[in-house]
């Protein structure tokens, strides 16, 4: 199945990826979490809270930095949802964490450079595509995809400095 790509002339990149070549240029680390992700969004936006508010469809861009296990790679994302989510918020979504942690874990392993692809298509929902590939089913609800972006560009992000290069700081 083909899924679909965003088109340059209409989405803006978060900067991250572009950036990561320049950080890793200059020598800096770009820190511990191991998948790196860089978005695509339909204008640029600079704070956590033009970005989730923003409509239409959205891409985040991940690049693993080692092997993982499809467990690690997924509790990773469940914990980073958790971290940035009140009780309240996190309850409605139970249900689609399991869905998409489901679709996660049938990967069974996520190698160094594995391309991830986690797309929010407003006709069907968040989009799982991983080499290339759709796993799992869409799951339903913009909230869903804003939790997730949130584990990088929420008040407790995975990396403060990737957080402020996504944003373009």
């Amino acid at each position: 199945m083909s899924v679909p790509q965003p088109e340059p002339a209409r989405n803006r990149r978060l900067s991250a990826n572009c950036c990561r070549s320049t950080i890793k240029q200059s020598g800096h680390s770009t820190g511990s979490f191991d998948p790196e992700p860089a978005g695509y969004l339909p204008e640029k936006k600079a704070t956590t809270a033009d970005v989730l508010a923003l409509k239409g469809a959205k891409r985040l861009h991940i690049v693993t930095l080692r092997d993982l296990t499809a467990e690690q790679f997924a509790d990773a994302l469940v914990e980073g949802m958790h971290k940035n989510l009140a009780d309240a918020e996190v309850e409605p979504l139970k249900a689609r964490i399991e869905q998409f942690r489901v679709a996660i874990l049938a990967l069974k392993e996520a190698a160094k450079g594995v391309q991830v692809e986690i797309d929010w298509l407003p006709a069907t929902g968040t989009r799982l595509t991983v080499g290339g590939q759709k796993r799992g089913d869409d799951v339903p609800g913009e909230d869903f995809y804003k939790a997730l972006l949130r584990i990088w560009l929420g008040d407790k992000p995975a990396q403060d400095d990737l957080k402020g290069a996504l944003l373009g700081g």
